[in-house]
């Protein structure tokens, strides 16, 4: 079985629910996807998914379509959590950032709420901004019953695609992290990472690292390392960043330190950072 499976039909049913709801963002969704569980392969779980999908209400529906960015743009309309947003950057990547593309994406974007009252929701992977323009001028032309279709659709892809990504992360017991700007909506790529672990009094220093291009360091803890019950420090060097983006940052580094209670798990901490303020916590 897949390893990312096993633990997830493992977790207790809220857990389960909170580390499913990133790949679609309907909560209706994610708590009917952890009731199916224990479920046997990725097939079967793309199965339960698109019957749970087309099963639900329209309510469900646009509360999965209000946890994307416009396209275009960089936050959610409503909630969305940090893996949603990092999956969406990753997404429009294609979709050009020039001035001239916004405001077209932006007026295209306003007269599709006008008419729909909601935000247009496309499987953006591998599309350009033409692309994306000529398929809302033409979405514009459906009628209510039809668009609520349509949209319904893409978000079912999307699903569909975050779903295998998440399958397909690889997992480790260990520590890992990721820093996102929450003010642009982008993975900070590059800080300088340590890792450190308290020994009678004194901390050890274990590893150091940075961040990949997705602002993730997925094996912080080196394989030569055993995780270990006890206290550990990741410190993010976070002027690094801040002069790259020409920011004038609060904090010159960022500084957590966690408990390690079971070895068996990994512990993922991320950063939520902007240029006044930073947020962490413990992820999945």
């Amino acid at each position: 079985m897949n390893k990312v499976l096993a633990r997830w039909n493992s977790l207790d049913a809220a857990d389960a629910a909170r580390e499913a709801l990133p790949c679609c963002g309907s909560r209706a969704w994610a708590i009917a996807l952890a009731s199916r569980r224990p479920i046997a392969d990725e097939a079967s779980l793309a199965e339960a998914s698109t019957a749970i999908w087309w099963a639900l209400p329209e309510q469900a529906w646009c509360e999965a379509f209000d946890s994307h960015p416009r396209i275009g743009q960089k936050h959610a309309v409503s909630h969305a959590t940090t893996e949603s947003l990092q999956w969406s950057a990753k997404e429009q990547q294609n979709v050009s950032a020039d001035d001239a593309t916004r405001l077209a994406l932006a007026e295209a974007n306003r007269r599709y709420e006008q008419k729909f009252g909601r935000i247009f929701i496309v499987s953006a992977t591998r599309k350009s901004s033409p692309q994306i323009l000529a398929l809302l001028e033409t979405r514009l032309q459906n009628d209510h019953p039809t668009e609520l279709r349509e949209a319904a659709e893409q978000q079912h892809q999307i699903t569909q695609l975050r779903l295998n990504k998440w399958m397909n992360e690889e997992l480790t017991m260990g520590i890992s992290t990721h820093i996102l700007d929450t003010a642009s909506g982008r993975p900070a790529a590059g800080v300088p990472i340590t890792l450190a672990r308290l020994t009678n009094g004194t901390w050890s220093l274990l590893n150091e690292d940075h961040t990949d291009a997705d602002g993730r360091c997925k094996r912080l803890l080196p394989p030569t390392q055993t995780l270990q019950r006890g206290v550990y420090r990741i410190h993010f060097e976070t002027a690094v960043y801040y002069e790259k983006q020409h920011l004038q940052g609060l904090y010159p580094f960022v500084e957590v330190a966690f408990v390690v209670s079971d070895s068996e798990q990994n512990y993922h901490i991320p950063l939520l950072l902007t240029a006044n303020g930073y947020t962490t916590y413990r992820g999945s």
